[in-house]
């Protein structure tokens, strides 16, 4: 067993040296993004709806499917292999037979095969997402807690969408029932001051940046029927002008995220708004998206009823999406064909069938397969090319917390709908920037209000978010500050003053966030290059315990980030990883990284939910597989976002330095080696 582990950790060595430097010197991924074929851009202009600037010859016609993204994320995410292939248009009841989706072993089997069979019945237009409070729950806790999964099933779907000659009407959320869900926060959805309504938008927002390049991406759909005859009955209570408000409001605060067209897809037709031009103008006529709305449940053969929204959308000047169209006379449903041709007739220019049935060759009993390549491009992130992200205005995308409360660790991350650069203006002298991942962070010690200003930076453009910070007071902690006196370049003295509740201070700590930590009641300390966020933890007698901060900034420029992060797939060009082969990506990082140069990493920080791993001053190869080391033990193995950060970083660094210095330090380098294979030989037997 020992010669088994040793001969396993020193063959994961000798892949980690040889790998990535043929990846790194060469500069050849491991597959391109090709893209499949290009269906074209949608944009609208006026009343039409456009590809490629160009009004397309054929309509967009598709169908309705509120449940195979929500079963894709139970399957491929969380886990649940019961629900594989399961989806709304080909394994429901409407379907008359329960034929879920196959191949569906991976989400590229799936989805490849999926958009085969929408094209086999001459769909060019899916209108896919959370249909209500099931499907928004699944999306937004994907989004939430396995962001980079989520994302990539995302664009996975948008890749077999465009190879197929498919668009995407993509539901961002919805509900046909109330409460609705709470978006992690609390109050309602529908108040836009309430912290469901912010969480909710920064959600939104954060994937309309992630898919802003994708071509199969016709539309985002931001709330599904928020005008449901139950939301009705027990939220809006009739109140028609406040839901106009509420619309424009979301219309408002995610305007210039995207340049996709938006829509909302209210019901405009039931208890709440009827058939007349001063309600559809309520219900979305006189709203901010960019195409207007409706969903239509009917058997009369009356044209006025389709007819009539077309010209209240045209005298609106914008195009009008017949989001949910079935024929309701039978059951279960089928299409209304009738209703079908009176809008083509009106001049209608997109319908989405909620149901199939009733199309020649359905339900689906098999014969379609595939045709896409299948894996697609690991680094792909969508085709569009008409412009960059220079196009784009910028925008800060997500939102703060307003309230903490004294001896609460704060936390916001900065996210912008591109690379940007990222500083912040505060009287909060407790909150530090992270510039590596544009995280303010910081936990305060006196209660009041704090004004804090981000500023973001890009392609000559800037974007400001001021709001005000409302930390609450503890009475079981107490409060305490911080001083700072400079004593020499970079060295600090620190003292303190403080009331705990009740209690008498008996013990201090501080941490220099570098590595270094003192109990001394006023200590001196020196610091490296960069912001620095000192923490001080003071302990009663009594067992009162209270955390507070000081920020130190000593005017390191800041990097441009990602808007929405980047994936260590894109980095390397190997896909989707489990945990233990990042463990060897970082590994691999490492190792080819030993370049015996200095300066390499001083005190930077990698964070997550869980915890933050700082690198201290790396001044030699013996010293970085050192750090490495450290790094494996302290880590959390399923700690994906920790393993990708960390391993970007030493790849960043192993690109920077090259390798025509390898040679040089050729026994510093093989010394190395031994120091990793060490270190996963023990982690082999701890597992």
């Amino acid at each position: 067993m020992e010669r088994n582990i040793s001969k396993l950790a020193v063959a994961l060595a000798t892949i980690a040296f040889l790998l990535p430097g043929l990846l790194l010197i060469s500069n050849i991924p491991t597959s391109s993004a090709a893209a499949p074929n290009d269906i074209g851009r949608v944009t609208v202009s006026g009343p039409d709806i456009l590809v490629d600037g160009k009004v397309p010859d054929h309509p967009f016609f598709g169908v309705c499917d509120t449940t195979a993204l929500a079963f894709a994320i139970q399957t491929y995410i969380d886990g649940n292999r019961n629900v594989a292939g399961w989806t709304s248009v080909f394994n429901a009841p409407d379907t008359g037979s329960h034929v879920p989706v196959t191949p569906n072993d991976t989400p590229d089997a799936f989805w490849n095969q999926y958009f085969a069979q929408m094209e086999y019945y001459g769909v060019n237009l899916v209108r896919i997402g959370a249909g209500d409070t099931w499907g928004t729950e699944h999306q937004y806790d994907a989004w939430e807690n396995h962001r980079e999964e989520y994302f990539d099933l995302l664009h996975t779907m948008s890749y077999y969408a465009q190879a197929h000659g498919v668009w995407l009407a993509f539901v961002v959320a919805g509900a046909q029932e109330y409460p609705t869900y709470h978006y992690g926060g609390s109050g309602s959805v529908f108040d836009p001051s309430s912290s469901a309504y912010a969480n909710y938008i920064e959600y939104s927002k954060s994937t309309m940046v992630e898919l802003e390049k994708e071509n199969a991406i016709a539309m985002y759909d931001l709330f599904n029927e928020p005008d449901h005859n139950n939301i009705h009955a027990q939220y809006w209570h009739g109140d028609k002008v406040r839901f106009n408000q509420w619309s424009n409001a979301v219309a408002d605060d995610t305007a210039g995220v995207s340049d996709h067209p938006r829509t909302m897809g209210v019901a405009g037709f039931g208890n709440m708004f009827g058939m007349n031009k001063a309600d559809f103008d309520l219900a979305t006529g006189d709203t901010g998206f960019e195409i207007l709305h409706r969903h239509y449940y009917g058997s009369n053969t009356d044209p006025s009823n389709f007819a009539g929204p077309e010209q209240w959308a045209r005298a609106a000047g914008k195009p009008l999406f017949w989001g949910e169209l079935a024929n309701n006379g039978p059951y279960p449903l089928v299409r209304y064909d009738y209703g079908e041709d009176a809008i083509w007739n009106a001049g209608g220019k997109a319908i989405a069938s909620m149901v199939l049935t009733g199309t020649p060759g359905y339900p689906y009993y098999g014969g379609v397969s595939g045709s896409a390549s299948v894996p697609m491009p690991n680094n792909w992130k969508g085709s569009y090319s008409g412009s960059d992200d220079a196009s784009l205005a910028l925008d800060i995308t997500s939102s703060p917390s307003l309230k903490d409360k004294v001896g609460n660790a704060y936390e916001y991350k900065v996210l912008t709908n591109t690379p940007a650069s990222i500083r912040i203006d505060t009287d909060a002298s407790f909150l530090a920037l992270d510039r590596s991942g544009s995280t303010l962070r910081g936990t305060p010690g006196m209660a009041g209000n704090y004004t804090i200003k981000v500023i973001s930076t890009a392609n000559g453009q800037e974007d400001v978010q001021e709001y005000t910070l409302s930390v609450a007071g503890d009475p079981e902690r107490g409060s305490a500050t911080i001083s700072a006196e400079e004593i020499a370049p970079r060295e600090y003295r620190f003292s303190f003053e403080a009331e705990l509740a009740g209690d008498t201070v008996s013990r201090v700590q501080w941490d220099f966030g570098d590595g270094s930590v003192s109990n001394e009641i006023s200590p001196s300390h020196a610091f490296a290059d960069g912001d620095q966020l000192v923490t001080l933890s003071l302990y009663g007698e009594n067992g009162t315990m209270l955390n507070t901060t000081y920020s130190l900034d000593f005017g390191e420029p800041s990097s441009d980030v990602p808007g929405s992060g980047q994936s260590i797939a894109g980095a390397v060009g190997w896909g989707t990883t489990n945990s233990m082969l990042m463990v060897v990506g970082l590994v691999c990082a490492s190792v080819v990284g030993l370049v015996g140069y200095y300066g390499m990493g001083r005190g930077t920080k990698f964070s997550s939910r869980r915890k933050t791993v700082t690198i201290s001053e790396v001044r030699s190869a013996r010293e970085l597989a050192f750090t490495t080391v450290k790094l494996i033990r302290e880590m959390n193995l399923p700690d994906r976002k920790l393993m990708r950060d960390l391993s970007l970083y030493l790849l960043g660094l192993a690109k920077a330095r090259g390798f025509g210095l390898i040679a040089l330090v050729r026994d510093q380098t093989m010394d190395s080696v031994r120091i990793v294979k060490d270190a996963v030989v023990a982690h082999l037997r701890r597992k």
